[in-house]
């Protein structure tokens, strides 16, 4: 049977320290996974407008993957106020929305949530989402980082 997960992502951030970097943890965890096999599922990641042909409405398709998923990964990460001060700190707009209509339609027990804190702490996530458990981690776009082979 399978299982989707969908992973909504932004692209303010550098590719490997959140994108990249979150995509191949989420592909490792389902390499890793022994219980897919006893429940016979087939994990799959499902993101953005993949695999589907032509010029779609990209925010109803996304709105149609989230519903037709099992699982909703999100990059919470901050992404605004980070080079300007005068800026509030807040994650990407577009993640922010996927992850609303993923509450609603998904319920927040089907949700993970990354947060890469280099680039904003637990106080600049808005009230309502850092009430919320998430992964935190901290990655700078340094290919030396301990981070990437514990991962």
């Amino acid at each position: 049977m399978k299982y989707v997960i969908f992973y909504s992502w932004q692209s303010d951030l550098p590719n490997n320290t959140n994108r990249g970097f979150i995509e191949s943890v989420i592909e490792k965890s389902i390499k890793n996974s022994n219980g897919a096999d006893l429940y016979d599922l087939e994990p799959t990641i499902d993101r953005d407008t993949k695999d589907v042909p032509g010029s779609p409405n990209i925010t109803q398709t996304l709105i149609d993957k989230i519903k037709a998923s099992d699982a909703f990964v999100a990059d919470i990460s901050i992404v605004t106020g980070i080079l300007n001060e005068d800026e509030r700190p807040s994650p990407n707009p577009n993640v922010l929305l996927e992850l609303g209509y993923a509450i609603a339609l998904l319920g927040w027990d089907k949700i993970i949530l990354f947060c890469n804190e280099h680039y904003g702490t637990d106080e600049d996530l808005p009230f309502d989402i850092r009430q919320h458990r998430r992964i935190g981690y901290r990655l700078e776009q340094d290919e030396k980082n301990p981070m990437r082979a514990t991962i």
